[in-house]
Formats: structure tokens, C-alpha cells, sequence
């Protein structure tokens, strides 16, 4: 189940948005947006995503023609983060993509 679904702003395909996402969480300015360190995963080829993990979590951004479906998995003592976290996450892919 998919926990947010974000419509692209600038990309056309899914594989421009891939790219642009991409770009941004390589770049240092993506590193001091997120509180915590995240180890990013980059799978491009046909359904491009980008999985990041760290300490109690790990999201999936799938990338769609027209969207970017964003799915967390928390451990129990971050769940009562859920909605701050999805907030930050759609906030800053409806910049960059």
C-alpha cells in the first residue's frame, strides 16, 4: 500500500523524475534536509526507485509517467513520526521533481 502519491512539477516522465530526485539526494544540500543519515539506493531501469534506509526505516520512491508513490516502513518507537515524515518527504519532492 502506498503511504503518499505526489504528482511531478517539473518532470514529464517517470524517468525524469527519477533523475531529477536523484540528483538531489546525491547533492550536499539533500544532506542537511534530512536530520538522519540515509544510505541511498538508485535502481534505474524500467519502474526506476530509490530506496533509502537508516536507523528504524527505509523508504521506496517509485517512480510512475505522472507520479512518485512514496512508501514507509517504521519501527514502532518512529511511527508516531509518520505524518511529519511523509509531510517533509512530499514538500520536498514536489520542489525538486
Amino acid at each position: 500500500m502506498t503511504d503518499a502519491s505526489v504528482w511531478y512539477n517539473k518532470a514529464t516522465t517517470a524517468q525524469q523524475g527519477f533523475n531529477l530526485a536523484s540528483d538531489f539526494l546525491r547533492s550536499s544540500e539533500a544532506k542537511s534536509k534530512f536530520p538522519v543519515a540515509i544510505d541511498f539506493s538508485f535502481m534505474n531501469g524500467e519502474g526506476p526507485q530509490i530506496i533509502g534506509k537508516g536507523k528504524g526505516f527505509e523508504i521506496t520512491l517509485s517512480f510512475y509517467e505522472q507520479q512518485v508513490a512514496i512508501d514507509i516502513n517504521l519501527k514502532l518507537m518512529l511511527r508516531p513520526l509518520k505524518g511529519k515524515i511523509i509531510d517533509t518527504l512530499t514538500d520536498e519532492i514536489k520542489r525538486v521533481c
